[in-house]
């Protein structure tokens, strides 16, 4: 019987119109539920003309003291940076980044970047700064990733001066040390 429906609302073309279900109780009874069919929007790909009111356009009398539209596209100033290039030194020794355990001494992979500029042990290199603002991001890797980090640290620099020597100590909270600098904020990265 199921199947004589079924097969009646595919050839009468009923199957778009209704889906018919059949579920089966405990009981062995048959029911029949139909399914609607869904319903589809067509979104148009042009605003309906009533969609869009533009606002009035405001007239500016002598004696009002109401805003044109001119006078709010009045542009702002803008801050203008101060760019400088200085000379940084990566002093920075193995002995200053190794640590001593059981009269062993471990030292890790390490890499050192200012400005996202990677800066070698015992190199100088020139580094364009804004704002009188330097970012010295160092990275560790004991032991094959047992004990790793990355961090960021933000100085001030001095803007009379232009060389700058990098060290690092383990025992200093800022660990990144620039005498000529003032250190700012520390990032700890991972």
């Amino acid at each position: 019987m199921l199947k004589k429906i079924w097969l009646s609302a595919i050839l009468l073309g009923f199957f778009p119109i209704a889906i018919i279900t059949y579920q089966t109780f405990s009981s062995g009874d048959a029911h029949i539920t139909p399914q609607p069919k869904p319903i589809k929007k067509n979104i148009d790909s042009q605003p309906s003309p009533d969609s869009h009111i533009n606002p009035p356009i405001q007239t500016n009398n002598n004696n009002s003291s109401i805003p044109t539209q001119n006078q709010d596209q009045i542009l702002k100033p803008t801050k203008k940076h101060n760019e400088r290039v200085i000379t940084v030194i990566n002093k920075i020794t193995k002995k200053m980044i190794s640590y001593n355990k059981c009269f062993v001494s471990y030292a890790p992979n390490f890499a050192l970047t200012v400005n996202n500029q990677i800066l070698r042990p015992g190199r100088e290199q020139l580094i364009t700064i804004t704002d009188n603002k330097l970012t010295v991001t160092y990275s560790y890797n004991f032991l094959n990733g047992y004990k790793k980090g990355k961090r960021s640290v933000e100085f001030e620099i001095n803007p009379n001066q232009d060389l700058y020597e990098i060290t690092f100590s383990w025992h200093n909270d800022w660990r990144i040390i620039i005498p000529q600098a003032t250190p700012q904020q520390v990032n700890v990265i991972s």
